[in-house]
């Protein structure tokens, strides 16, 4: 009878507790809770769980890591109309794939390369965050490590070269340095020899301390810089605080005209009253608040245009312009808009919302694909824009995002190329409640004004309406006589300076992680090709050996 091996479950135990602890350690770090400073060392208790582990099990590890900073990060979910304990479990589970690979990549070429952690984990974690963001209808560049430093401006500045992905490198790289020494002092404890051995680890902490110093040290070279005398433009972002439950569908669109009179009367007595206190070359309603299509509809259009004319000021508007009118076999389907009006009343330009939220405004593959019912948008009837815009104010121009579409950094990349001087978003993240959604936005808003040098005037219907500085810098935040800055009306009026020429990231864009990338790719490639030539040389001793 062959004796069954007992396991031994302390160890296993003891790794799982080091992964959770990472994930929970991550999710301390991100808006609301703000944490920043445990992002430096969040990642350490996996990354020591995943010690001398096979591929396999550092997947199983990483895995659970991600699936429980995912759950956590997007609970979120759970405040939007429709949703499911499916979807919820579904996209946690699909997004904990990408932890899964951090662990399985970082451990599979560890063995196959024998580098120290430090030299593989953070091109891996850059490699995978880039792809999270750009994998098709399913990207979500969302809770980027980099993202919870973004109330720290001397840590920001590097992303004017790097894009956020510089910064989260970085803390990896610093994460890895702490594992190693906790590794070192593990080892040291049970192993005098092996401590003596490990004393030339202190190469990974050196090189981490110093990028740190010179990436805030360059940080704050960049702060103290002079900002120029750009010329300065008055802006108010008008902040209605309409109950979000318009979204542009043919139901929601049969609203009486009564509903959109109230609607219009209270953004309308708030621009006026801004207009008399403070004047403003460029007012900014917010995403979807006017049910309706400004530019043609006559009434809505002579309505407005009086607001315009009356404030002497230009009035971007969020609206839903009917698709119709771009191609008629769009009948029935609606953008998500804005519409810019001159003080004289005309018509500028309109721009059409381009990366539409998956599952919530269209569904994708839509005529190939048949999604559950709890996964399906409950509306179709939006389509993409096609073309970035940037409006024209005399000799000022600014380009618009809606809502995500901030997210995504090559897009406001792409509108700073196209001539944009600064950035409007225009938002409505009311469908969240009073969640963590507009606090992480915010963040990831911050870290577009520094990659590209610009001021960024974001609008929204519920909040967090903010002016942000070319260094990221959160400068005026719309607030209540309470302090709250969601579910308020009111306006903000700041003043944004018209910036030229744009950054290194704004020129060559993801350059840097791109270069994450190719290490990766190239060090798999090695490590192949090595583990090739290990069992060909010992095929061919063994059979040299049968010869003999």
């Amino acid at each position: 009878m062959i004796a069954r091996t007992a396991i031994d479950w302390k160890p296993v135990v003891r790794d799982m507790a080091l992964a959770c602890a990472s994930a929970l350690l991550l999710l301390l770090c991100y808006p609301k809770i703000d944490l920043a400073v445990l992002a430096w060392i969040a990642l350490a208790p996996l990354l020591v769980a995943l010690d001398a582990k096979s591929p396999k099990q550092a997947f199983l590890l990483s895995c659970l890591t991600g699936f429980i900073f995912f759950s956590g990060i997007s609970y979120w979910i759970w405040t939007v109309d429709g949703a499911s304990l499916v979807v919820y479990f579904v996209l946690a589970a699909y997004f904990s794939l990408y932890g899964g690979a951090f662990g399985l990549a970082t451990a599979w070429l560890r063995i196959r390369t024998a580098l120290p952690v430090g030299a593989i984990a953070p091109s891996v974690w850059v490699a995978l965050e880039y792809l999270r963001g750009h994998a098709s209808f399913l990207s979500f560049p969302w809770a980027l490590l980099g993202h919870t430093q973004y109330a720290h401006p001397a840590l920001m500045q590097v992303t004017a070269f790097t894009g956020v992905f510089g910064l989260s490198f970085l803390i990896v790289l610093v994460n890895a340095a702490v594992a190693e020494g906790v590794r070192t002092f593990l080892r040291a404890r049970s192993n005098e020899r092996e401590g003596e051995r490990a004393l030339s680890r202190f190469a990974l902490p050196v090189l981490a301390g110093l990028l740190v110093c010179g990436t805030v040290g360059y940080g704050s070279f960049a702060l103290s810089r002079s900002p120029g005398a750009a010329e300065r433009l008055k802006v108010t972002l008008v902040q209605g605080n309409i109950r979000p439950d318009y979204d542009g569908s043919a139901s929601y669109r049969e609203a009486t005209l009564a509903r959109r009179d109230a609607i219009l009367d209270r953004y309308e007595l708030l621009t006026r009253d801004a207009a008399q206190a403070n004047g403003a070359s460029l007012v900014v309603w917010p995403e979807g608040a006017i049910p309706g299509d400004v530019a043609h509809e006559p009434r809505l259009r002579a309505r407005l245009g009086r607001l315009a004319s009356e404030t002497r000021s230009f009035l971007l508007v969020g609206n839903s312009p009917y698709a119709k009118f771009a191609d008629r076999k769009l009948r029935g389907k609606y953008f998500n808009g804005a519409t810019l009006l001159s003080p004289d009343g005309t018509l500028v330009d309109n721009y059409e919302k381009v990366i539409l939220v998956p599952f919530g405004e269209y569904n994708p593959l839509e005529n190939i694909v048949s999604w559950p019912r709890a996964m399906a948008a409950t509306t179709t009837n939006i389509v993409p824009g096609e073309r970035l815009t940037s409006f024209g104010m005399g000799t000022a121009v600014f380009g618009a995002t809606i809502c995500w579409e901030n997210m995504f950094p090559e897009h406001v990349r792409g509108l700073v190329n196209q001539g944009a001087q600064f950035i409007v978003n225009i938002t409505n993240e009311g469908w969240y409640g009073d969640t963590s959604v507009p606090y992480q936005l915010l963040a990831i808003s911050a870290f577009r004004a520094v990659e590209n040098s610009i001021w960024i005037a974001r609008a929204s219907n519920n909040g967090i309406s903010t002016f942000i500085d070319p260094f990221g810098r959160i400068t005026q935040r719309l607030r209540g006589a309470d302090g709250k800055d969601l579910f308020i009306d009111g306006v903000l009026v700041g003043e944004v300076s018209r910036s030229g020429g744009g950054t290194f990231y704004t020129r060559w864009g993801d350059l840097f992680a791109l270069t994450q990338i190719g290490f990766v790719l190239v060090l798999s490639a090695y490590a192949g090709i090595s583990r090739a030539r290990v069992f060909r040389d010992h095929s061919t001793k063994a059979t040299r050996g049968q010869a003999l």
